[in-house]
């Protein structure tokens, strides 16, 4: 079965050299009981498991998107000044936006086509 990952962020850095990643937001209702939790901090998975109505594991770790893979990136609207562990009232009151990130082999994708098609609009768009 492929990976499914629950996470709060997402980096390029977690895709395994030679993947892509498609990302689009998504309902919390899509991410799946069975996902894997990579959430690393603990008063975030409090609350992420109070928006998904179930437990969702505490657990700090190195995540690695391989060929099929679907993270669910579960981000709070807000920007703090400084990076540190924010309170749960802070974190609940942040308000969240769900993301579906799905890797594949970028070797096996040809946008080639897609891309001369996109020139040439831009290219007559500009003229």
């Amino acid at each position: 079965m492929s990976q499914r990952i629950l996470a709060t962020t997402f980096s390029p850095a977690m895709l395994r050299p030679g993947m892509e990643a498609k990302v689009s937001e998504c309902p919390l209702k899509d991410v799946p009981e069975w996902a894997e939790s990579a959430v690393g901090h603990e008063v975030t998975a409090k609350v992420i498991s109070a928006l998904l109505g179930r437990p969702v594991e505490f657990k700090r770790t190195t995540v690695e998107l391989r060929d099929g893979a679907v993270l669910y990136c579960i981000v709070p609207t807000f920007r703090a000044d400084v990076a540190r562990e924010f309170t749960q009232e802070e974190v609940t009151a942040a308000g969240f936006r769900c993301f579906r990130v799905e890797v594949h082999d970028a070797s096996r994708c040809d946008y080639k086509g897609a891309t001369s098609a996109m020139a040439e609009v831009l290219d007559r768009d500009t003229k």
